[in-house]
């Protein structure tokens, strides 16, 4: 299959890419910047362009079977105005932008994120759930929107839910130096819940959704076993052989994040029901195995 994929130069966007052509695929890479990581060989095709904006860049998106979405600016950065509106056009405007040249029969995998469902405490959720409160949930609410509209287009459209993803980049590499030092700690009373996921178990899902034509609709892309940031941080020192006896107050989240300290502090015990519904086989499921796997 040829896919075409936006945020191609992120940590997820690069490791999907990887795997898309180790699984003799051909890929189209949509990124703002040149990337050395991505392997040099004729299945792949690389386009620098900024998706937020009408380009040439769209051209190349009739001649994929499938398109995968995954632009969107970090959350994790204090949110001025400016900041705000880079975060919803970075989805929801290249979202738009993706959807004006999808044609019939062409499937639309569009990342979306369990901040969906806002701040949930200790219920269990799954793709069923309601939308939350909040100025991510009502980003990912309209950055879903902007997708299904290319259901009205004859597209198969595909939406799922990231939670944490663990691998070498993301979430996990900012926390590495700190926990080594011993200076790890739950954030704030720790009792929220982090729907995680192994970035290896990303891509395999992303790829069996692209594969079967019989997936469509929204997707928690979660490990089955969701654990609080109190047992996160517990289990990441475990792993480490490090003491974590430093919790990092609400407060202090506060004056180092600002409204940002809600991606840390919020609660969402978000299930893939869906994905095991459908038989997929977590290789990661257990937080332990996917840490020691990384570190």
């Amino acid at each position: 299959m040829k896919f075409f994929i936006t945020g191609a130069t992120g940590f997820v966007g690069s490791a999907l890419c990887r795997h898309l052509l180790a699984s003799a695929h051909e890929v189209v890479a949509l990124g703002r910047r040149e990337h050395s990581g991505l392997p040099p060989v004729d299945e792949l095709t690389y386009v620098r362009g900024n998706p937020m904006l009408p380009g040439d860049w769209q051209s190349h998106i009739a001649g994929a079977d499938v398109i995968i979405n995954l632009t969107g600016e970090s959350v994790m950065q204090r949110w001025t105005a400016f900041k705000r509106s880079r975060m919803w056009k970075s989805r929801v405007y290249t979202t738009r932008n993706v959807v004006t040249h999808i044609q019939p029969g062409q499937t639309l995998i569009n990342i979306s994120a369990t901040g969906y469902y806002g701040d949930c405490g200790a219920t269990p959720l799954n793709e069923e759930s309601p939308h939350g409160n909040g100025f991510l949930a009502e980003v990912c609410k309209a950055w879903e929107q902007a997708a299904s509209e290319a259901r009205f287009k004859g597209a198969r459209v595909i939406i799922p839910r990231l939670g944490v993803v663990l691998g070498n980049g993301g979430a996990l590499e900012k926390m590495l130096p700190l926990f080594r030092l011993g200076m790890g700690g739950r954030l704030g009373s720790g009792h929220q819940w982090m729907p995680w996921i192994h970035i290896e178990d990303v891509v395999r899902a992303l790829l069996e959704m692209a594969e079967n034509q019989e997936t469509s609709g929204v997707y928690n892309l979660v490990a089955p076993n969701p654990v609080t940031n109190r047992k996160f941080t517990e289990v990441l020192g475990n792993v480490l052989s490090v003491r974590t006896p430093a919790p990092v107050p609400k407060m202090v989240l506060g004056i180092i994040f600002g409204e940002a300290s809600r991606v840390l502090l919020d609660s969402q015990r978000a299930q893939p029901e869906a994905l095991l519904e459908k038989g997929f086989l977590f290789q990661y499921g257990d937080l332990e195995a996917a840490l020691a796997a990384l570190v």
